[in-house]
């Protein structure tokens, strides 16, 4: 990469100082052409390269599996496939230790299995209550209703009261009867004086009879059913709050055992992840600088942090050239322009290609030496990539970029 840049750099720059004189509307002066120390011959071609930006690139994969280090915390890696090993679909391609999971799997299954118990329990109080207040209601509903009926059996029309009342009434009428009978028949004062007293016995009855025990039945009545009333709200109340409150603890236990079942389906889930498994045939290649690059970057024993990239699975048949402009050219490159390729490997070919995006954000800087420099990547199709090119060749891009833009 960096022979490419040095190769490319004394071109670009000349062509940028070209096509500023040629963009001003001027000419490119003997002393211009002097102080670049130019031929006739590369004057002429910087002014036919003149809308034309010059950088190095890489060939990548399009398609990049990528593979982190899936648990909260770091952890050791037990087992892990060699950089650059060919592996197929289902290949175990991490092993990470899961000691500490499965103790944490254990405690939780227990944890999970007491919320589950008292969800079972809470359900059972539930039917109980329900089958309680299913029970009780009815009883409740016939004492009132048979309040209501002794209430109107004793004094509703025509009831007992009324009876006992026309009962005394007859007797009066009788008694007087009787007493009108002797009087004109005149017998003797002593069968004058029994029929006097039954009918005065009569109407004390009578008296005794509306004035205290018809209003004390009444009211004694009116009473029973209304306690029967108030019994019966009380108990629609007690059953409803019974209900409701076991309701509330079986709420309260069903989102216990979700919360410890999520928990427990997250450790289960983990434990299965320290396990990497290759979802298709491919290359493995362990996910370090290419300067720390070792034959095995990472091995067992190695401790990873959470979210840590451990390896990468490019499609090998899907390559594609990342470019890395400068910032001073970055403005003028748009997808869609045509870019000309030459790898360092196949260095008497050219390949076309066309650009399909340009990143809006800069690169991470490569090293101290040149931190001040702010490139972008813009990545090209290659229209007909040769069955040689593989990941990481090194090559030079001709974007064709007009300076209008």
């Amino acid at each position: 990469m960096q022979s490419i840049r040095r190769r490319i750099r004394f071109v670009t720059v000349a062509s940028v100082f070209v096509s500023i004189l040629v963009t001003a509307g001027g000419s490119l002066s003997k002393a211009a052409a002097q102080s670049l120390q130019l031929t006739p011959a590369q004057l002429q071609r910087l002014k036919e390269r003149r809308h034309r930006i010059l950088e190095a690139g890489v060939i990548e994969s399009v398609d990049v599996l990528q593979f982190h280090c899936p648990l909260p915390n770091e952890c050791t890696i037990l087992s892990i496939v060699p950089d650059g090993a060919d592996v197929k679909q289902g290949d175990v391609l991490v092993k990470l230790d899961d000691s500490e999971l499965q103790e944490s799997l254990s405690a939780q299954r227990v944890a999970t299995k007491q919320t589950e118990v008292a969800l079972a329990a809470a359900a059972a109080d539930l039917e109980a209550a329900e089958r309680l207040a299913a029970q009780a209601l009815p009883v409740a509903e016939l004492t009132l209703e048979t309040a209501k009926l002794e209430q109107q059996r004793r004094v509703g029309k025509g009831g007992e009261m009324s009876f006992e009342l026309r009962t005394i009434e007859r007797m009066i009428r009788v008694a007087r009867q009787e007493l009108k009978r002797l009087a004109e028949e005149g017998d003797g004062d002593s069968r004058r004086r029994e029929a006097q007293s039954q009918l005065d016995a009569a109407l004390a009855k009578k008296e005794l009879f509306e004035r205290y025990i018809q209003p004390h039945e009444t009211a004694a009545l009116k009473l029973a059913v209304a306690r029967a009333e108030l019994a019966l709200q009380e108990q629609q109340t007690d059953a409803a709050r019974a209900v409701r409150e076991v309701k509330a603890t079986l709420a309260a236990a069903k989102i216990a055992h979700e919360h410890e079942q999520a928990k427990l389906n997250t450790l289960v889930q983990q434990v299965r992840d320290c396990e990497i498994i290759a979802p298709r045939n491919g290359v493995v290649l362990h996910a370090v600088a290419a300067s720390r690059r070792t034959p095995n970057a990472f091995e067992a024993g190695t401790t990873v942090n959470s979210r840590q990239l451990l390896i990468e699975m490019p499609d090998l048949k899907k390559l594609r050239a990342r470019v890395l402009v400068n910032e001073s050219q970055i403005a003028r490159v748009k997808p869609g322009q045509s870019v000309t390729l030459q790898l360092n490997a196949l260095p008497q070919r050219e390949f076309r290609g066309e650009v399909t995006t340009v990143n809006r954000t800069p690169e991470p800087a490569g090293s101290w030496l040149n931190s001040d420099v702010v490139e972008y990547a813009v990545l090209v199709r290659i229209s007909d990539p040769p069955p040689a090119l593989k990941i990481g060749m090194q090559l030079a891009a001709e974007i064709d970029a007009p300076l209008d833009e």
